[in-house]
């Protein structure tokens, strides 16, 4: 499939979108089931950003951002939309509007904060392990008049022209019924949710930090076995500690993964780099409270508990020093922010929400 073509003859504009065709694919042969996109949330997002545009009149083409571009007639576009490093080979036509619809972290500090991360790694273990999280070099924010972002301020200042930032609401690939948390149960219990790069998401960061800190309890959602050296490293250092307990992957649709994040208070994350931590919000909407680093790029980081520092020393004792405080919380202390942590990702993290934005985006965009 090089190019995948959505809409009628009767719609005046024309729109590319290079992102991920499959998940549209499937939406548009009417192959779509919502069980299907309750993993990562680009999924679902990717179908929405279509279904906006055709309702906006626009034939949309959509083109595979992992792949080599087939033969792109640029010049017949009013909008295009790129995830990745295409834009570059457009020529430049004054009426075309341009997003660089940015995923993730400016590539550069990306990339570089991967590498520290390795580096102290080794430097604590005298391990080496490769780069899971790498990205290729992104120039597309130079030829747009616009980059997307998803996480706060911190995020959005990483790019070479912050001031062309425009913030879009990710979204929760499920969002639950209602509940309120059971404090006295789940105060000592916290998650942890992600997928591979786990030097660079933080995780080791976070295992060395509760194997000392035994009042607590870390959950862990997530296929270690996908990373063998460190499932390894997890295995020969952690597995046998009574408080850390290893789950696997869990889809956030199971009944096991709802009563474990309903079970928690808190989920924590330290990564090197992220575009917004899919995986904090997608806990918030369960009432769990994020402990974050500034570099997750959480945009709801105010709502739980910011840990300072860079290196592995640093935010372990950070880590420590917010469980502690969160020992010392009253019950209906930890209730009150855990409903308002919900209260938020339910507002600004659902599919509405991202919808919302999107559209607000296109309108902006149209009128420039």
């Amino acid at each position: 499939m090089d190019i995948l073509t959505i809409g009628s003859k009767g719609k005046t504009k024309f729109a590319l979108i290079i992102y991920i065709p499959w998940a549209i694919k499937s939406w548009v042969e009417k192959k779509y089931r919502d069980e299907h996109f309750q993993g990562h949330s680009m999924y679902w997002e990717s179908i929405e950003m279509v279904r906006i545009l055709t309702g906006l009149d626009y034939n949309v083409d959509v083109a595979d951002c992992t792949k080599s571009l087939p033969i792109i007639d640029w010049q017949k576009y009013q909008l295009i939309i790129d995830e990745r490093n295409n834009l570059k080979h457009a020529p430049i036509i004054l009426s075309q509007k341009r997003i660089h619809y940015a995923t993730g972290c400016q590539w550069l500090f990306h990339n570089t904060a991967e590498y520290k991360r390795l580096l102290d790694f080794r430097s604590r273990t005298g391990l080496s392990f490769s780069a899971e999280r790498q990205v290729e070099p992104i120039y597309s924010e130079e030829f747009a008049l616009y980059t997307t972002y998803f996480g706060g301020e911190f995020q959005r200042n990483l790019f070479t022209y912050p001031d062309r930032g425009f913030q879009l609401s990710l979204s929760s690939s499920l969002v639950p019924e209602k509940k309120e948390k059971r404090i006295k149960t789940s105060r000592n219990n916290i998650l942890w949710l992600g997928s591979k790069g786990y030097i660079h998401k933080g995780l080791d960061i976070v295992l060395e930090a509760f194997k000392g800190k035994k009042d607590f309890n870390l959950h862990i959602c997530t296929n270690l076995q996908q990373e063998p050296l460190f499932f390894d490293w997890f295995n020969k250092n952690f597995s046998q500690c009574p408080n850390i307990f290893y789950h696997g992957w869990l889809e956030v649709n199971e009944a096991r993964f709802q009563q474990l994040a309903e079970s928690c208070i808190a989920s924590v994350y330290c990564s090197a780099a992220e575009g917004g931590a899919g995986a904090i919000i997608q806990a918030m909407q369960f009432g769990c409270i994020p402990i974050v680093n500034e570099t997750t790029a959480l945009r709801a980081q105010e709502t739980g508990f910011l840990l300072e520092g860079d290196t592995c020393l640093e935010l372990v004792a950070a880590i420590n020093k917010t469980l502690n405080y969160v020992s010392s919380m009253s019950d209906s202390a930890l209730s009150e922010k855990s409903g308002l942590v919900r209260e938020y990702a339910n507002k600004n993290h659902s599919r509405y929400a991202y919808s919302a934005s999107f559209t607000n985006l296109i309108e902006v965009v149209e009128n420039e």
